[in-house]
């Protein structure tokens, strides 16, 4: 990691600590789940992107709140295409954790951090072995949503994602979806709890 992103981190960390407070106006740990569905554009202009052409991702998603934040679990889908190297198919399967600051009654701000896996598949690579690779990602998110009516929530967001793999990858995504809120059922809830 070189040492600006090492900065970008460390302020976006700290940006994403929660203040007493917004402690104090958060929903209770596991009171409602969301379920959310994003498309997202790569707007990175670096190796990666000059090699291959990024397709629009989807991201799936399901979040509820938790301790002192929120927390989320994911997929982002997205396929890059190459004239003369390998397509690649990727799924990078994340956890998230951070603080959303209510503004108003329907709109919010969240900032997260992320950790998870970036499985990556070669679609013409003719050795076996190395048809895919599975290495470790990390992101950092911000954002804003509004609700729209009822449990429906629209959001934006943006989002840095590096992968460590031989040739570090960076991509930075702007994305754009819905989410719909439910209150948790009580039986998830007491397991939860």
């Amino acid at each position: 990691m070189s040492r600006w992103n090492i900065i970008i981190a460390i302020v976006a960390l700290g940006a994403a600590t929660p203040t007493p407070a917004v402690l104090a106006q958060r929903a209770e740990p596991f009171s409602t789940v969301s379920v959310g569905i994003a498309v997202s554009h790569d707007v990175h202009d670096a190796r990666f992107q000059s090699s291959w052409d990024v397709s629009p991702a989807i991201d799936v998603s399901a979040g509820l709140p938790f301790y002192y934040g929120n927390i989320r679990a994911g997929v982002r889908i997205l396929h890059a295409y190459s004239p003369e190297l390998t397509d690649i198919n990727s799924a990078y399967m994340h956890v998230a954790w951070g603080p959303t600051v209510d503004v108003g009654r329907s709109l919010s701000f969240d900032a997260s951090v992320s950790a998870g896996s970036m499985y990556m598949s070669f679609t013409d690579e003719p050795v076996s072995f190395r048809k895919s690779e599975s290495e470790l990602a990390v992101g950092l998110r911000g954002g804003m949503s509004m609700r729209v009516g009822g449990p429906i929530r629209a959001h934006v967001y943006c989002e840095w994602q590096h992968a460590f793999t031989s040739i570090p990858l960076d991509l930075v995504f702007v994305s754009a979806g819905l989410a719909y809120e439910l209150q948790t059922p009580d039986w998830l809830r007491s397991f939860l709890d």
